[in-house]
């Protein structure tokens, strides 16, 4: 006998004298009961998204305090100019060299 897709189990199994009959019935309290529960917590989290949702809203940024340089589209830091106006503090080389062996002095 093969078990593959094709395979109908031909024996028929007799109700067991030990088992009850179960029917729809048995389950009415349990389903009346949790579906109450279930619709409220569906109404409960339906609350809570909608109340996230107002306040990611209110959490905006103002792009106002942003520096216009940093919204460009075209924004590249490869570019000279955008690097040095990102980095405006304007050491010379040799400034930058004495604080470079300082820290790997005493580090």
């Amino acid at each position: 006998m093969s078990h593959g897709d094709t395979f109908v189990e031909k024996n028929v199994i007799e109700k067991s004298p030990f088992l009850p009959e179960i029917t729809h019935a048995h389950f009415e309290t349990y389903l009346r009961k949790y579906g109450k529960r279930y619709k409220r917590h569906l109404r409960l989290c339906q609350t809570k998204f909608d109340n996230t949702h107002v306040k990611q809203k209110s959490n905006d940024i103002n792009t106002d305090s942003i520096p216009e340089l940093y919204l460009r589209q075209t924004f590249n830091l490869n570019d000279p100019k955008v690097f040095a106006a990102v980095f405006q503090e304007k050491k010379n080389e040799h400034d930058l060299q004495d604080r470079t062996k300082h820290l790997l002095r005493y580090s």
